[in-house]
C-alpha cells in the first residue's frame, strides 16, 4: 500500500523507478547466481535519484498529508 501511494505521489518518477527496477533485477540475478561481477549494488545512484524525486514531490505538494520527516523517523528509522 505504501509503495502505491509513492507511485501516485510522483507519476514522473515512474521512468526512474522502472529503470532502477531493471537494473536491480539484473544485478540481483547475477548476485544470487554467485557471479563475482558485482559485490556492491551498481544501481544505487538510480535508487537515490528515484527516492529524491519522490521525496521532493511529497515535500513540495504535501500529497496525502505525508510528513516526510515523520515517515523517516517512524517508518524508516532514520534521522
Amino acid at each position: 500500500m505504501f509503495f502505491a501511494l509513492m507511485m501516485r505521489a510522483y507519476r514522473h518518477g515512474r521512468k526512474l523507478k522502472q529503470t532502477y527496477d531493471r537494473c536491480f533485477t539484473e544485478f540481483f540475478q547475477r548476485y544470487v547466481s554467485g557471479s563475482n561481477e558485482h559485490r556492491t549494488n551498481p544501481c544505487e545512484q538510480l535508487h537515490r535519484a528515484y527516492k529524491d524525486c519522490v521525496e521532493k514531490n511529497l515535500i513540495q505538494n504535501k500529497l496525502y498529508d505525508i510528513d516526510i520527516e515523520e515517515l523517516r523517523k517512524e517508518v524508516l528509522n532514520t534521522r
